[in-house]
């Protein structure tokens, strides 16, 4: 898990490295990992700037396919969830991560988690 990236324009940017000590792109180029979970839990708010559906989206578009994790927070409404879920269902990703199995068991979400599993298979 790293801390979000702010896109490819911005890559390399010596106040994202200081803050965090991450480029977990460099890391997946280098072969230092194999894959990474950019910890992106922000819905989708098309137009602004943690919008879920675009830090995701260049995290895909900057690694190697099948390298990003994509990450779903639980306590968004299951409507959301979903909505994310489908989002990049047509790339290659390296899986779906569920923050957290806590989250998923205090909103009573394990059922999302099944139509998601279901959908994406």
């Amino acid at each position: 898990s790293i801390m979000p990236d702010y896109g490819a324009e911005t890559r390399g940017q010596p106040d994202h490295t200081a803050i965090f000590g991450q480029d977990g792109w460099a890391w997946v180029e280098q072969g230092l990992c194999t894959d990474v979970m950019p910890m992106v839990y922000s819905t989708i708010r098309a137009g602004e700037s943690w919008d879920w559906a675009k830090l995701t989206g260049q995290h895909l578009d900057a690694l190697p396919d099948g390298t990003c994790w994509v990450a779903l927070y639980a306590e968004h409404e299951p409507e959301m969830l979903i909505k994310q879920a489908e989002t990049f269902a047509d790339r290659p990703i390296a899986g779906v991560a569920w923050y957290s199995a806590r989250l998923v068991d205090d909103h009573d979400r394990w059922d999302v988690v099944r139509e998601v599993v279901t959908r994406l298979g």
